[in-house]
């Protein structure tokens, strides 16, 4: 009986051909992912809030001598990272003369609302609501202060009459519609970009910031048709305007950029993350400011360009963002540990762990532990970084919360 011949052979070579096509299949994957990794996330990036929550201990002595004066790899992107601080950045100083920059306007809620929409707005208003009202709307100041909408945020007592009120709504107006024949303007925001506009400028005029701002996004719930409507899942609106702001820990927004999508000419495109942040910014250079963002914003290159401009930041930072050493991505710690390498301009990138692992970041603060107490009278230690990002990040659900 003739034995059947064997296909072990060309089974093994099979085997090794399909092995070899999947690691070249992974190491391109690998190498995707890293490119685009390195890149700035896309409108389309889902955003995840980082809770930093957690105790640890760490001493000196956690550290051998070799470690205290070695340096690590980023894998080749062109930072050097030292385990001692090499520099410091803290000869920058907070220049700013915080404070309102008018009189004050006492306890009127309404005279500090007039600090930002005063005459020239409602002036505007008036012009181009009448104007689309064809002139059959005689419509003047008084009748924008008695408008319900101001009325229940100012406590005036006058009311328009019911009639009175829709007609108002039916033609207010904040920007010129093209007359027949005229091209669409190609601002996407062209109805509202005037008084958008003067609410920043006025803002600019009445008020300076103190040293510490924060920066996030809100979405304003809208489901018309706008091709610039976002989705994001992560939101409680989850489709809508998205507004990026600019804002004091205390909520009180300074500057707002609204998102017109990837077609945007200002921060559209690739680097739109930090175009937003050089973009809201701009305002605030060379004085000493220190902006708190989170991880969808971060990276180790944006953060030594504001510095430059003397700016500190602190944050999150996603381990896949362009710069951050790959030796501390790839180290495993366990709870209580942590790793805080500096480069050579005094940026320090934070790992600890306490229940996962959180990776942080700042040019103002190290990787010192401290002291802190929770809200339940517990003392515990925390990252410096991570002490100062939850202090300061506070301003977001209140001005969130106005937009609701």
């Amino acid at each position: 009986m003739n034995p059947k011949p064997s296909t072990s052979g060309v089974s093994r070579k099979r085997k090794m051909s399909a092995i070899i096509k999947e690691d070249e299949m992974e190491k391109a994957l690998i190498e995707e992912s890293e490119s685009d990794s390195q890149s700035e996330n896309s409108e389309e990036d889902i955003l995840e809030e980082e809770e930093v929550i957690g105790t640890m201990d760490l001493s000196d002595e956690d550290l051998d001598d070799e470690e205290q004066v070695g340096t690590l790899s980023d894998g080749g992107k062109g930072i050097v990272w030292f385990v001692d601080r090499q520099q410091t950045s803290s000869n920058i100083t907070f220049t700013g003369n915080a404070g309102l920059k008018v009189p004050n306007p006492g306890n009127n809620p309404f005279a500090y609302f007039t600090l930002l929409a005063d005459d020239l707005i409602l002036n505007f208003i008036l012009r181009e609501t009448n104007i689309y009202g064809k002139e059959k709307l005689k419509t003047n100041k008084n009748d924008l202060y008695d408008f319900p909408v101001f009325t229940e945020a100012m406590s005036r007592l006058d009311l328009s009459i019911y009639d009175r009120f829709l007609v108002i709504l039916r033609a207010l107006h904040f920007g010129r519609n093209p007359l027949p024949g005229e091209p669409k303007p190609e601002d996407p925001l062209y109805k509202v970009r005037n008084i958008v506009e003067t609410f920043r400028n006025n803002m600019k005029k009445t008020y300076y910031p103190k040293k510490e701002l924060s920066l996030d996004e809100s979405m304003v719930m809208w489901r018309g048709r706008l091709y610039f409507r976002q989705y994001i899942q992560g939101k409680s609106h989850k489709y809508g305007i998205k507004i990026y702001m600019l804002s004091e820990p205390d909520g009180l927004v300074l500057n707002n950029l609204i998102y017109t999508g990837s077609r945007d000419k200002e921060v559209g495109g690739i680097g739109h993350t930090e175009k937003v942040v050089k973009k809201l910014l701009s305002d605030y250079e060379n004085v000493g400011h220190a902006i708190y963002m989170d991880n969808f914003y971060n990276s180790p290159n944006l953060s030594l360009e504001l510095l430059k401009k003397k700016i500190f930041s602190t944050g999150t930072l996603r381990p896949s963002r362009k710069g951050v050493p790959k030796d501390v991505m790839a180290t495993k710690l366990k709870k209580g540990e942590c790793i805080s390498p500096y480069n050579e301009e005094g940026l320090c990138v934070t790992k600890w762990k306490d229940r996962r692992e959180v990776m942080t970041f700042s040019t103002e603060f190290g990787g010192d532990v401290v002291n802190v107490t929770n809200k339940r009278g517990k003392e515990e230690a925390k990252p410096e970084q991570v002490v100062h990002y939850n202090m300061h990040m506070g301003g977001r659900p209140t001005s969130i919360l106005l937009l609701r």
